[in-house]
């Protein structure tokens, strides 16, 4: 039996899925959460997690869409960077992922 859809549930889940490397099961259900979220915090922080997931999958396009729907600063881009060798190469190497950094940048 599924759980309600109460965006807390379902962002506690995805965070399970997360942690476990699920990719597309916590996409899925960071995506679900996200729509009924109310808070503009709780809604940036679901966003950047669907961007980290989105990430993990190489949907980089789909990355950038979702850093723009979630508001990210470059702050947000230098603190992924941090903790994720592979992100920060990806800023300099993938296309879209780049051009958005520029763009963050004011370039």
């Amino acid at each position: 039996k599924k759980s309600p859809k109460v965006p807390c549930v379902l962002a506690n889940r995805a965070d399970a899925y997360f942690m476990f490397e699920r990719w597309n099961e916590a996409l899925r259900d960071y995506t679900e959460a996200r729509k009924h979220l109310n808070s503009t915090a709780m809604r940036k922080e679901i966003g950047l997690k669907v961007a980290h997931c989105q990430f993990k999958l190489r949907q980089y396009r789909r990355v950038v869409q979702a850093l723009r729907d979630a508001g990210a600063v470059r702050s947000d881009l230098e603190l992924w960077a941090q903790d994720d060798a592979v992100f920060r190469d990806a800023l300099t190497d993938q296309v879209d992922l780049r051009s958005y950094a520029r763009e963050l940048s004011g370039r």
